[in-house]
């Protein structure tokens, strides 16, 4: 049997052996030459959004305006929005800011300036515009931006992700609009039928809305409907065979508060809503803006 006095001596002969493999290495010089961090610089127009910003317009210091930080990158799939353009952090107020933005959203989009729109009409965008800033080592670096993103508004449905496959550029003049960015309703009632996302199978698109459209202007609504449908979607026919109509739906607000379709004695039109409907009992699963040549995305 071994004795307690051996053990520990075996021990000791162990630990030696141990420590002079160790304490070489740990001293031993590493070769090379150290890196600086790589800290990224502020985002490019057309970067992609890659996680839902909470805060979305982001908050007014003593020091300036801190918008709150984000995962921007390149990308070429799933999106929750994209960068349209970037503002300075100092200097501007608030509304300029997002004034700017929206400026800025309506370009990238080529949905251009109401006041250009065809007739009357302005696009109907499902979408919103939030506000990105530097991150903590960006800040530190000196960087002093924000970044206008425009991305989904979303309906709060449980289908609804808010992401969206392929670039919102352009989408409203000569690109293809994706599909999440346009506005579908349940009907063509102007009153009662509800808004819901054009990836949901729909039978109403709503191309342009406009308002407060005076009696001169509301007895050509038909004629600039039709031509803004066609610079918007580009088809060679509109009405794709007869199966597509464009149509104006239009409402006024009464005496006692209350939206009835149809114009007032005078003539005079509240709300008025330029659409494409399906004529028979199909149903469409996507928008036909910027649809071109391509197939017309029938549901089922």
């Amino acid at each position: 049997m071994i004795s307690d006095r051996r053990r520990l001596g075996l021990l000791v002969v162990a630990m030696s052996v141990l420590l002079a493999v160790i304490v070489p290495q740990a001293t031993r010089a590493v070769s090379g030459t150290a890196q600086a961090a790589v800290i990224p610089g502020a985002p490019a127009v057309g970067d992609c959004l890659l996680q839902r910003i909470s805060l979305r317009n982001g908050y007014e210091t003593t020091t300036g305006f801190t918008a709150p930080t984000a995962q921007i990158a390149p990308c070429d799939g799933a999106r929750f929005g994209e960068v349209v353009g970037l503002t300075p952090a100092r200097g501007i107020t608030r509304s300029e800011r997002l004034q700017g933005c929206g400026a800025s959203a309506r370009d990238y989009l080529g949905a251009g300036d109401p006041a250009d729109a065809t007739g009357p009409w302005m696009p109907s965008i499902r979408s919103g515009v939030v506000l990105a800033g530097p991150d903590d080592l960006q800040r530190a670096a000196g960087q002093d931006w924000v970044a206008c993103v425009v991305d989904l508004s979303p309906f709060g449905t449980d289908t609804d992700t808010g992401t969206y496959d392929g670039t919102a550029r352009g989408g409203y003049d000569g690109g293809r609009l994706p599909s999440a960015f346009a506005l579908c309703r349940s009907g063509r009632d102007v009153i009662d039928a509800a808004d819901i996302p054009c990836t949901q199978a729909h039978a109403v698109e709503v191309l342009a809305s406009t308002f407060d459209v005076p009696a001169t202007a509301a007895a050509t609504l038909g004629r600039t409907c039709d031509a803004l449908a066609r610079r918007l979607t580009r088809m060679p026919d509109v009405t794709a065979g007869g199966r597509l109509e464009v149509v104006v739906n239009s409402g006024y607000v009464g005496a006692d508060g209350t939206l009835y379709p149809g114009a007032d004695a005078d003539g005079h039109v509240s709300l008025a809503q330029c659409l494409i409907g399906v004529v028979g009992p199909e149903t469409l699963s996507g928008t036909v803006i910027g649809l071109g040549d391509a197939p017309v995305p029938w549901a089922g």
